[in-house]
């Protein structure tokens, strides 16, 4: 609904106000509370949670109609919607988006199978007693704040590509942090760190894709791009609680590895961000050429 009621240009400034929104009640609420009722019971988190979801349901009710139909600018098709196979199609003719894609996939595993076991690296490494680890969880929040808050600043000032460049960067020196951090402060601190940075990337990397796919086919193509990214980072998650079993901090090494390995690679793709500051029209269907 983002890029159906902000201007263009306001796109990165309400992003950050979204995923801060988030952050806040996932970490500073929701955290806390349910450690503090998994150590009473494993079953009430749970149960609670699922009644939650009436909360969701009675807001969806009073979101405004106009939030739910993308803005059709006026040179484009004023068809409403688009097939999954025209956005698919879309998806794969742009160079750039397919390749960024590919990119967030990688390093979103990668980070799948570094917190794999974050938890247990917690309780058993870190000493943390499992009534206190939400509060833990919500001092990493903090981190993840803090980066929705400045990341549209820090893009205002650099620009979204090397943004979204050196933020990978710091966030795989943070995980080498977490790795050897002797005590429970310097993991926590250095675990924020980390949070701090998937946040900056997470609101360029979204207005992003707000700014340079078309309106009419961005639900499409955004359920795609999620399919792919997110359908794999489960498998990542598997296989890093695998490694963990073998030691609880070998995963955030060898995620740190596959990150700057990764980030290194696409380096010229994620530096070309802040050339891309309006749609790239999907291609024609007799030629299927776009960049």
């Amino acid at each position: 609904m983002v890029p159906a009621v902000t201007p263009p240009k306001a796109l990165d400034r309400a992003n950050g106000f979204m995923q801060a929104a988030q952050i806040t009640i996932d970490s500073f609420l929701a955290a806390p509370i349910a450690g503090v009722l998994f150590a009473v019971s494993l079953a009430l988190p749970v149960w609670l949670g699922a009644a939650a979801f009436i909360i969701p349901v009675v807001l969806a009710v009073f979101l405004p109609i106009s939030a739910a139909r993308p803005l059709i600018a006026e040179h484009e098709d004023a068809q409403a919607g688009a097939g999954a196979g025209e956005a698919l199609s879309y998806l794969w003719h742009t160079k750039y988006l397919r390749t960024m894609t590919l990119y967030t996939t990688v390093v979103g595993s990668s980070l799948a199978f570094a917190q794999a076991a974050t938890f247990l690296y917690f309780l058993d490494e870190q000493h943390v007693p499992e009534v206190a680890i939400g509060f833990v969880m919500s001092g990493v929040g903090l981190g993840a704040l803090v980066g929705s808050i400045v990341s549209p600043r820090l893009v205002a000032r650099f620009g979204r590509g090397a943004v979204m460049f050196w933020t990978n960067i710091a966030c795989t020196v943070s995980m080498v942090g977490v790795w050897i951090a002797p005590e429970i402060i310097t993991a926590m601190v250095t675990y924020a760190i980390c949070a701090a940075c998937i946040s900056i990337w997470n609101v360029p990397w979204g207005a992003q894709r707000q700014t340079i796919i078309p309106n009419r086919l961005f639900g499409r193509v955004l359920g795609i791009i999620r399919s792919v990214t997110w359908g794999i980072m489960p498998i990542a998650t598997l296989i890093g609680g695998i490694v963990a079993r073998q030691d609880l901090r070998l995963p955030f090494i060898i995620g740190a590895g596959i990150q700057l390995v990764a980030t290194l690679l696409w380096s010229r793709v994620i530096l070309r961000a802040s050339e891309y500051n309006e749609p790239i029209p999907a291609p024609r269907r007799e030629t299927m050429t776009a960049e």
